[in-house]
C-alpha cells in the first residue's frame, strides 16, 4: 500500500503540468443549513453519511444540467428541492416553451430567492452532451482526484494508555488515515477506491497486516447503450422507494423545511463513502426494457461485524449472533474478534414504470446470513428478526397534479408485518404550500437498512400523522411549522411499555437576498420514557418534554466576509424539576475573489446541564468532512479552518479545534476515549491532488 501511495504521489507530480483550474469546492451555505436541520432532529438514530451527497452535488455543478431538458429525475438528485418546486419547473417549461435565461425561474412562484439563486451552480442553459459510453473513449480525457486525510487528538486517551500489565485497550495509533481516488471520463465512466483506518486501528501490523482497515472500490458506467442506463461494479448503494425497505440517499427527514418531506433520487449510485456498512458489494445493473420502464437487478455478498455467541453446552449447535454491529471499529480486541465474523449476501430487484403524470415501483430486497440472527432477550426485542433470511417486497407510487404529488409506499417482510406510509404536497396558492405524511409501521414489520420518514431509527411499531405548512408572505419573508404526532404499540429500548408523543416546530425567517438571513426558531417535542430511578422490574414511563429556541443572523459584510452568530437555550423536563442549556456563538467566514486562501472560524460559550440538554450546531470543515458535534457540560469552543490552493491542481486544508471545559476534570469518563483534564484538541489536514 506503502508503494502504491508512493507512486500515485508521482503520477501527480509528472501530471503538474497540465492541471487544469477548477470550480469552486465550497458549497451554499443554504445546503449547509439543511443538513443541519435534518440532523438535529434526528441526531441520535441517523447513521447517515452526508459526505456521499455533497459528493453528488459537486458533480453536478461541474457539468450542470441544461434547464430547458432536465429531467424530473435529475432535478430529484437536488435534494434541497422539495417536489412542488421540482414539478413547477417541469411545468413552466412545457406552458411557455425553453427558458430564455436562469432569471427567468424568479418567476416561479414556489421558488424562494435562496433557492433560486443555489439553483444556479447545478442549472445552465448549455445543452449537455449525452453520448452512448464508448469503450474506446473510456480514458479519454479523464479528470482524476486524489484525497489524502489525517487527523488525531492530541490529547491522551485512556485506550492508547498501558495497564500495569503493559497492555493497551487500543491496539493501533491515534492517528486516523484516510486516501481516496476518482477518476471520470467522458461523463459516462466512473472509477475509484477509498482506504481508511480509523483512531486506535492497527496499520500494517497487528489485525490489519494490508494496510487500512477499511477498502472499498467501484466501477459505474452511465449509458451503456440505449437498452443499459447503468452498470455498477463493486460497492454501490441502492433506494427504493420511500425508503421502508432500503434508502441511501438523502431527504425525508422532520426539519424546518417543512416540505421536503417525500424520499427521491437514483435508484442506482456508485458508493465512495466510508461508513463500512451502508452500502452493497457485487453487481447491480439498471436497464431500459421498453418505454417509460427501467429495471434494476442487484447481487451483492459482504463480509460484516457481528457479536457471535456459541452455545457452551451443546458444541453441535450452530453459533449464533446476536447483533450486527454496524460501528466499524475495530480498535480493541473484542471489536476485532467481531470483524467480519458474517457473511451477508443479497439480491434483488426493482420494476419502475413512469408515464407522466404516474410512477409505480415494485421492488424486493433479500438478505442471506452465514449464521442466525437472534437478538439479546430483552422485552423489546420481541418482534425483531431471528434467523438467517430475511425478504422484504415494496410498492410505491408518485402522482402528479399540476403542483401537487401524491406519494407512498407499502411494503412487507416475510413473516407478514407491514408497513406504510402516504403523503400529500399540494401548494394552496402562490404564498402558501402544505404537506401531509400518515405512517403506520407495525411492530412485527422486519427491516434491516430502511430509512423511511419517522420517529425512529427504523419503520417499526409506529403510528403517526405529520402536518406541515409553509408560508410566503412576500420574498423577504418565510413562516414554516410542523406538528407530528406518534403512537409506539410496543416497548422500545428505554421505554417498557406502549408510549406516544408529539413534537412541533415554529420557524420564522427573514431574507435579503445576498447580504442577510435572520431566524427564530421554536422546536417543542414531548414523549414518554422509562423514569430514571424505578424499583420495579419493569420501569414505568413518564412523559419527557423538551423545548428548543433559537435565534439565528447571518450577514454579508462584502463579497468576502460573512458573519454568523447565534444564541440557543433548551429546556428539559422529567419527572424532576427542568434542567436548561445555553449556546452562543460567532463565526466569521473570509473567502476573498481571486485569493488562493480562505479561512472560517467559531467561538463558541455554552452551558448545560448534560446530555438531555445538550445543543447540536453545524460546523464548517474541510472538503467533504462534516462536523455536527454537541455541546453539553460547561465551557468554550473554538475551531479555525484554512483552505489554500497551492495551485491550479493542488488544494491543502487544515482545521484545528479545541474544548475547553470549567465543570469538570475528565472528559468522557469511563470509557477508552477518557482523557484526564478539561481539554479536548483536534487537528485535520486533508491535500486534493486534481489532474
Amino acid at each position: 500500500m506503502k508503494k502504491i501511495i508512493i507512486l500515485s504521489l508521482t503520477i501527480l507530480t509528472l501530471s503538474y503540468d497540465n492541471c487544469a483550474i477548477g470550480q469552486s469546492d465550497t458549497l451554499d451555505n443554504y445546503i449547509e443549513r439543511l443538513i443541519e436541520s435534518y440532523v438535529e432532529s434526528n441526531a441520535d438514530d441517523s447513521q447517515f453519511d452526508f459526505s456521499q451527497n455533497f459528493e453528488n452535488l459537486d458533480e453536478i455543478k461541474k457539468r450542470p444540467y441544461d434547464v430547458n431538458d432536465v429531467s424530473e429525475e435529475q432535478l430529484s438528485n437536488l435534494f434541497f428541492l422539495n417536489d412542488i418546486q421540482t414539478q413547477a419547473i417541469i411545468l413552466h417549461r412545457q406552458k411557455y416553451g425553453p427558458f430564455i435565461a436562469l432569471e427567468e425561474l424568479q418567476s416561479i412562484d414556489v421558488l424562494d430567492n435562496e433557492v433560486i439563486k443555489i439553483l444556479q451552480y447545478f442549472l445552465t442553459l448549455t445543452p449537455q452532451p449525452t453520448n452512448v459510453f464508448k469503450f474506446t473513449n473510456l480514458f479519454k480525457s479523464p479528470k482524476q482526484n486524489l484525497f489524502l486525510k489525517h487527523k488525531n487528538i492530541l490529547q491522551k486517551r485512556k485506550g492508547y494508555l498501558p495497564d500495569p500489565s503493559g497492555v493497551t485497550a487500543y491496539k493501533g495509533d491515534p492517528h486516523h488515515l484516510f486516501l481516496r481516488y476518482k477518476m471520470e471520463s467522458n461523463n459516462n465512466f466512473r472509477m475509484g477506491f477509498t482506504a481508511e483506518k480509523d483512531a486506535g486501528e492497527s496499520f500494517f501490523s497487528g489485525s490489519n497486516k494490508k494496510g487500512f482497515d477499511f477498502y472499498s472500490g467501484f466501477a459505474f458506467i452511465q449509458n451503456v447503450s440505449h437498452k443499459i442506463k447503468a452498470i455498477a461494479i463493486g460497492d454501490y448503494t441502492l433506494s427504493f422507494g420511500q425508503g421502508l425497505v432500503l434508502h441511501n440517499d438523502f431527504g425525508a427527514g422532520k426539519s424546518s423545511y417543512v416540505m421536503n418531506i417525500k424520499k427521491s433520487g437514483r435508484t442506482l449510485r456508485p458508493y465512495s463513502s466510508v461508513n463500512e456498512s451502508n452500502y452493497f458489494r457485487g453487481i447491480a445493473i439498471t436497464a431500459l426494457p421498453y418505454r417509460n420502464v427501467e429495471l434494476t437487478f442487484l447481487y451483492s455478498s459482504k463480509k460484516v461485524d457481528g457479536s457471535i455467541q456459541a452455545d457452551t453446552f451443546d458444541l453441535d449447535i450452530e453459533a449464533q449472533a446476536t447483533a450486527i454491529l454496524r460501528s466499524g471499529y475495530h480498535r480493541t480486541a473484542s471489536e476485532i474478534a467481531n470483524q467480519n465474523n458474517l457473511t451477508q449476501t443479497n439480491y434483488g430487484a426493482r420494476l419502475q414504470f413512469k408515464m407522466r403524470k404516474l410512477h409505480i415501483g415494485m421492488h424486493h430486497l433479500n438478505y442471506t446470513f452465514s449464521n442466525n440472527i437472534n437478538k439479546t432477550d430483552q422485552l423489546y426485542n420481541l418482534y425483531s428478526f431471528k434467523g438467517k433470511s430475511l425478504a422484504n417486497t415494496g410498492i410505491d407510487y408518485n402522482c402528479f397534479y399540476k403542483n401537487a404529488t401524491l406519494f407512498g409506499e407499502v411494503a412487507m417482510s416475510n413473516n407478514g408485518g407491514i408497513a406504510h406510509v402516504h403523503g400529500l404536497l399540494m401548494p394552496l396558492d402562490r404564498h402558501v404550500d402544505v404537506s401531509i405524511s400518515y405512517r403506520n409501521y407495525q411492530k412485527n414489520y422486519q427491516v434491516l437498512e430502511a430509512n423511511a420518514f419517522g420517529e425512529g431509527s427504523l419503520p417499526t411499531n409506529e403510528k403517526a400523522i405529520y402536518f406541515g405548512f409553509e408560508l410566503r408572505p412576500s420574498n423577504a419573508w418565510k413562516i414554516s411549522t410542523y406538528i407530528d404526532m406518534w403512537q409506539n404499540p410496543w416497548l422500545k429500548y428505554r421505554v417498557d411499555g406502549p408510549s406516544s408523543g408529539k413534537e412541533t416546530l415554529v420557524r420564522i425567517e427573514y431574507i435579503i437576498k445576498r447580504k442577510f438571513n435572520a431566524y427564530l426558531q421554536y422546536r417543542y417535542e414531548s414523549k414518554h420514557i422509562n423514569i430514571s430511578q424505578a424499583i420495579e422490574k419493569i420501569d414505568y414511563t413518564v412523559n419527557a418534554v423538551q423545548q428548543r429556541w433559537r435565534f439565528h443572523m447571518a450577514h454579508k459584510i462584502n463579497k468576502a466576509v460573512e458573519l454568523r452568530c447565534r444564541a440557543e437555550m433548551v429546556t428539559y423536563a422529567k419527572e424532576a424539576p427542568s434542567t436548561k442549556g445555553y449556546l452562543v456563538y460567532q463565526d466569521v467566514i473570509y473567502k476573498p475573489i481571486g485569493k488562493p486562501y480562505s479561512f472560517t472560524c467559531r467561538y463558541a460559550l455554552f452551558d448545560t446541564y448534560g446530555y438531555d440538554t445538550r445543543i447540536y450546531a453545524y460546523e464548517n470543515d474541510i472538503l467533504y468532512e462534516f462536523a455536527i458535534p454537541f455541546y453539553a457540560n460547561t465551557g468554550k469552543r473554538a475551531y479555525f479552518n484554512l483552505r489554500y490552493k497551492l495551485s491550479s491542481c493542488i488544494t491543502a486544508e487544515a482545521r484545528y479545534a479545541i474544548t475547553s471545559y470549567s465543570n469538570i476534570q475528565v472528559i468522557s469518563k469511563g470509557s477508552n476515549e477518557q482523557i484526564e483534564g478539561p481539554v479536548k484538541s483536534e487537528v485535520k489536514l486533508q491535500v486534493k491532488f486534481s489532474f
